[in-house]
């Protein structure tokens, strides 16, 4: 078979046509893999960004146990507990969670939170005097008389920056054999601020 003239150069326009074709696919897939990189890398900006004000502008939480008492007939262990909002958003539906323990293990099961809510604002301070509903009354004695124990505090409240969840800090407080009214935190590491 012979080509004519003309069969040639439409012959060599169509190997043209085919290679611009393959090029123009080439690079559009470059520029859409370059611009989804630069997509996944905005989103992450934006959320290293989210979190930065998130911790900046939150309301932070912190508990300072400064005694303890048998309260009520029933002899529950009690303890006056000053909240002080260190962050600079108030802090609204805070409800308290305690457990106390014998031992410095981090509860599994926490009894139910304190029903009514408090707010605070940004710096301010309120006292609070929690209970250990789940104590013995034996339990209570013994603490009253001196012996070590661990209490431990969940906090769960809202900010304006905690959209549909509670924030949480878990503090632990310890105190010593025989040190009466003295409480101190726990070791590093046994607290949680989410």
């Amino acid at each position: 078979m012979e080509y004519q003239p003309g069969e040639a150069r439409k012959y060599r326009l169509e190997w043209c046509q085919l290679y611009v074709g393959v090029l123009t696919l080439v690079v559009v897939a470059i520029y859409t893999s370059l611009a989804y990189k630069q997509w996944y890398e905005m989103r992450e900006a934006v959320e290293i960004s989210r979190k930065a004000l998130d911790a900046n502008e939150r309301a932070w939480l912190i508990e300072d146990v400064t005694s303890f008492f048998l309260a009520d007939v029933k002899r529950l262990p009690a303890f006056i507990v000053h909240t002080k909002n260190a962050g600079k958003s108030p802090a609204w539906g805070i409800r308290h969670v305690v457990a106390c323990r014998f031992d410095s293990a981090r509860p599994s099961f926490i009894p139910d939170p304190y029903p009514n809510e408090l707010t605070i604002a940004p710096g301010e301070k309120r006292e609070r005097t929690l209970k250990c509903w789940s104590t013995s009354t034996q339990d209570a004695a013994e603490m009253a008389k001196g012996r070590e124990f661990w209490l431990w505090i969940l906090t769960l409240y809202n900010d304006p920056f905690a959209v549909g969840k509670d924030r949480k800090s878990l503090e632990c407080w310890h105190r010593p054999k025989g040190s009466g009214q003295s409480f101190e935190s726990c070791q590093v590491g046994a607290n949680i601020y989410e």
